[in-house]
């Protein structure tokens, strides 16, 4: 799988990696599945149909083209828009990620995408304590943010008026997150209503990272990962400037390594 291109991989990776919650209105592994199926043996299509995707700046917005290339060929959904903007004249309320529609029981559906990688400290059953590699983000904040905010956005008057306009009245909401969460060197509790096929990872600060064939992971290899014969090796005697994930190719795992002060 790592040495097929770039954009075939991280599709791949969409219709396989685990979601990392299971309840409500985040779909699990047996929907993941289930809409995969008709998808992983054309893969190297799509990709082609796709090939104006580049270099993610941003890892949302490439994951939100991903999952537009997936629906935009997938036999059982159409893509009705994508980003769609609920605004009033006098400011933008937010925007729906995709707006969908189940051809096989012809109901419009809202979905919303999400794509975090996490470090855990301290007490790991508190989502709170799952954070960004940079800090700036917590899986308690996108869970909040997901659930309270984005979800219940196309349940708004203004959106509904919009949506009706369109014919478009949403029938079905979903939210699809992926990732991973990276556990510090002592094993944390994990945060509840995790999905138990949720990808765990390891992170270290750079003094107690474990000398080892480590590689390096440029972010747009975070999703489907890369051939790791070709990826550049970590040279710990330089200094750790940022939050770098890293590939492991004898256990076949992922991991980051942080600033001796990160979190200080």
């Amino acid at each position: 799988m790592f040495a097929l291109p770039r954009l075939v991989r991280d599709l791949h990776w969409c219709l396989t990696s685990p979601p990392l919650y299971q309840q409500g209105a985040f779909v699990d592994s047996q929907w993941l599945s289930e809409f995969a199926a008709p998808l992983l043996a054309k893969l190297p299509q799509i990709a082609a149909a796709a090939n104006q995707l580049g270099r993610p700046a941003r890892l949302g917005h490439y994951y939100e083209q991903l999952w537009c290339a997936l629906v935009n060929d997938h036999p059982h959904y159409q893509l009705l828009a994508h980003d769609l903007v609920i605004a009033d004249h006098r400011r933008t309320h937010g925007a729906l990620d995709l707006v969908v529609r189940n051809l096989k029981t012809e109901q419009i559906e809202h979905w919303e995408l999400a794509v975090k990688f996490y470090l855990g400290e301290i007490d790991g059953s508190d989502p709170g304590n799952w954070i960004g590699p940079n800090r700036k983000d917590t899986l308690a904040n996108k869970l909040e943010q997901l659930l309270s905010k984005q979800l219940p956005l196309s349940q708004t008057q203004l959106a509904k008026k919009l949506l009706a306009e369109k014919a478009w009245p949403i029938a079905a909401q979903r939210i699809i997150l992926q990732g991973r969460l990276f556990q510090p060197k002592s094993q944390l509790a994990l945060p509840p209503r995790l999905s138990e096929q949720a990808i765990i990872g390891r992170w270290y600060r750079q003094a107690q990272l474990p000398s080892q064939d480590w590689r390096m992971l440029s972010r747009q290899d975070w999703f489907g990962g890369h051939d790791w014969r070709t990826l550049p090796r970590w040279q710990n005697q330089h200094r750790c400037a940022y939050a770098q994930q890293l590939f492991d190719p004898l256990h076949q795992c992922y991991a980051f390594v942080v600033t001796d002060s990160w979190g200080e």
